[in-house]
């Protein structure tokens, strides 16, 4: 397939009514499952917790690890599950050498969740710094719904915290967060609120302010930049209302226009001239009044299935929205003429709140055509 820039291209157009977005590139493929432990933090003769995290679970529904204390820093009061390990038992028995060996699963196959699977409660000994590992993890065995070992890997610990209960519109609201051990920290953190990028940070604590731009939930993540370590997602309600129809978005955004046919709240409107026009800015939750918010409309990907590579892109909707839905169209042609345009397919989407990151992609492979298109559109909602 030769392409060129001028070939793929991205932005706003109106076509017949309709308002779309174009164009994609980037590669899927399979991630392993990944077991990270927080450290201690708190001083010395307190009782702290520490956590076992697990991320991409897939269809895991059972681990067993031993495990060691370092140093005698934990005086260990007991193990209880995390909530990801919601319908799950846990076994605990002492080894002949001291360590603990611990045995998670179900009796019915049912799969963890994502996030902490079993807490370490105990009294912090011997404090030596103020980060640190108070256990160790030693013979880990990983089991899915076949039973079948799974692969995994070790990960550093990404924590990420909130300092207010609940935040409201227009009222900054400031995470917490940290990286451990050290050296983890030199690549990076993304924080994205929603699925959207609000913050690239380092260090082996950080800090991250956002300002919420509208009510409604809010799904928060932090991320190593290299994409191997991730902290446990965080879902916050902003004060106020659900805003699952353009007539509230709109009332929101533009109180002092909320149903003329002209004026600067009108759906195919564009208040802020950033070429993004009022119906983009309610289904991907962009600022109507606030150009070069410094996120792209679309992410370019290129999608693998099988042998095959297909075009496509990824989009961020509002899944919570009633009157509107989003649907991709791929081409050989720039002009979609209906002859030449057929549905791009829904590969995958991803939950971010009342939002989802929905990957499009073409149903013709890039060795099958010399140069093809795609492009997302907003369509009303048939009743």
């Amino acid at each position: 397939m030769k392409v060129k820039s001028s070939a793929l291209w991205s932005g706003t157009r109106r076509l017949a009514g309709t308002v779309v977005l174009s164009l994609g590139f980037s590669v899927a493929c399979g991630q392993v499952a990944r077991l990270s432990l927080s450290p201690l933090s708190g001083p010395n003769n307190a009782e702290e917790e520490s956590v076992v995290v697990l991320q991409n679970p897939g269809r895991v529904v059972a681990i067993q690890f031993d495990l060691e204390r370092v140093a005698d820093r934990l005086e260990i009061i007991s193990f209880t599950l995390g909530a990801a390990s919601a319908g799950l038992q846990l076994r605990t028995s002492t080894l002949a050498n001291g360590q603990t060996r611990l045995v998670l699963f179900s009796n019915r196959n049912t799969p963890l969740s994502e996030g902490e699977i079993i807490k370490v409660k105990g009294i912090r000994r011997n404090l030596t710094s103020s980060l640190e590992h108070a256990l160790s993890l030693r013979a880990v065995t990983i089991a899915d719904d076949r039973g079948l070992l799974r692969e995994f890997a070790f990960v550093p610990y990404v924590g990420l915290t909130m300092s207010t209960t609940q935040p409201i519109p227009g009222q900054p609201v400031v995470f917490e967060g940290l990286i451990f051990p050290t050296d983890a920290a030199s690549g990076g953190l993304e924080v994205r609120v929603n699925g959207r990028l609000v913050s690239q940070t380092g260090g082996n604590r950080f800090s991250v302010t956002w300002t919420p731009l509208e009510p409604g939930l809010a799904f928060i993540t932090a991320m190593t930049q290299g994409g191997g370590a991730a902290a446990v997602p965080l879902t916050v309600p902003v004060a106020g209302g659900t805003l699952d129809s353009y007539a509230k978005w709109r009332s929101f955004h533009f109180p002092g226009d909320p149903v003329s046919s002209t004026g600067p709240g009108q759906p195919l409107g564009d208040a802020d001239a950033d070429t993004a026009v009022n119906l983009w800015e309610y289904f991907r939750g962009s600022g109507p009044n606030a150009p070069g918010d410094g996120n792209p409309a679309v992410e370019e990907v290129m999608v693998k299935s099988g042998p095959d590579e297909f075009l496509g892109l990824k989009v961020r909707v509002r899944n919570v929205a009633t009157d509107f839905e989003v649907v991709g169209e791929a081409s050989g042609t720039m002009a979609f003429t209906p002859a030449l345009t057929s549905n791009a397919l829904v590969v995958t989407r991803e939950a971010a709140g009342e939002f989802s990151i929905v990957t499009l992609r073409d149903t013709v492979s890039v060795r099958e055509s010399d140069r093809r298109f795609i492009r997302a559109r907003i369509r009303p909602v048939t009743p």
